[in-house]
């Protein structure tokens, strides 16, 4: 025979009644075909009973017997030519010559190659155009960890949940196209020994104007001494510079905080009790997370609008915020 095609496997979709599946790829013996099953869930099984080659009439029986239960619809069937990687054809010295036996060896040499390129065709492999420099060489694995390029894009590395999360990288992308706001940390808190000053997180935020900028903590913001008779609301915010700035709020029976700067992000408000020497975290409004559709945070955000999604890279969540709570974004 000769093997004109390269085709060398057939995958059908079950439909509940069909148990004949054709093949057109040449074979030497109905070993030669292998048959799987793909799951609706992607699984895949390699059966080796409960089906039959017909090599008269060029098809599988599955089921078989065909009385069984018929491949159901979102399952698929595979038939695939796989031979042994043998060469079993001897030609004795000075041997008469069969012309038959040696096209028999050549077209099974052929069909291997065609089963070696099919292997081939599914594996992972760099474009054309990709220098020799770069490996696809997988590290050893280990438990719990993902697999990406290292720093010079040319060796595949292991890889935490919070290397792959990634919260300058995946988490600023996409914030930055989408909406503007704190991207990471600037959580403002009380001191550890209360005093009129608060504590202000390192962090990442991203104004209207669109400029991102990544701010260094501060260790300790200064607050006005309070009023001893009234209370007051004063705001931390960043400014449009993309700096850490404070505005002392007016002393009244009824506060309210200052009014926020054109192009400023809002990190907080805290209430000064009439009297009080040292702020403490009740007196800290909620850190504002409100302004951005998708923030990184260790920290369940705050005033989430709907849709929201959430990056904690601590617990490699990603989260969208449905309206009531945080459910797992899919």
């Amino acid at each position: 025979m000769t093997i004109a095609s390269t085709l060398n496997k057939h995958t059908y979709s079950g439909n509940g009644v069909t148990y004949e599946w054709p093949y057109t790829f040449s074979i030497f013996s109905a070993s030669d075909i292998k048959v799987y099953l793909t799951d609706e869930n992607g699984a895949v099984t390699k059966l080796t009973t409960g089906y039959n080659v017909d090599t008269a009439n060029l098809k599988v029986l599955y089921p078989y017997p065909t009385s069984g239960t018929k491949l159901p619809s979102g399952y698929k069937i595979t038939l695939k030519r796989e031979i042994d990687i043998v060469q079993e054809t001897a030609l004795p010295n000075q041997g008469a010559y069969f012309a038959k036996t040696v096209e028999s060896s050549l077209d099974r040499s052929t069909a291997i190659d065609q089963q070696q390129q099919e292997h081939l065709d599914r594996t992972l492999r760099h474009a054309v155009s990709i220098g020799d420099d770069v490996s696809l060489e997988l590290p050893a694995p280990v438990a719990e960890q993902g697999l990406g390029w290292d720093n010079t894009g040319k060796k595949i590395i292991n890889m935490t949940a919070a290397q792959l999360v990634d919260v300058v990288g995946i988490a600023n992308t996409f914030a930055e196209s989408t909406g503007y706001g704190i991207i990471a940390g600037l959580t403002v808190s009380a001191q550890n020994t209360p005093d009129m000053s608060v504590y202000v997180e390192g962090g990442i935020v991203h104004m209207m104007s669109g400029k991102r900028f990544v701010i260094a903590a501060i260790a300790a913001l200064a607050i006005l001494a309070a009023d001893p008779l009234l209370p007051r609301i004063d705001l931390v915010y960043v400014n449009s510079g993309g700096q850490v700035a404070y505005a002392a709020g007016t002393a009244a029976s009824n506060p309210s905080a200052p009014t926020l700067p054109d192009g400023a992000v809002k990190l907080t408000t805290i209430t000064v009790p009439a009297g009080t020497t040292g702020i403490l975290s009740e007196n800290i409004g909620g850190n504002n997370r409100s302004k951005n559709y998708i923030i990184s945070s260790s920290e369940h955000p705050d005033n989430p609008t709907k849709n929201m999604i959430w990056i904690n890279p601590t617990g490699s969540e990603i989260k969208r915020f449905n309206g009531n709570d945080f459910v797992p974004f899919n």
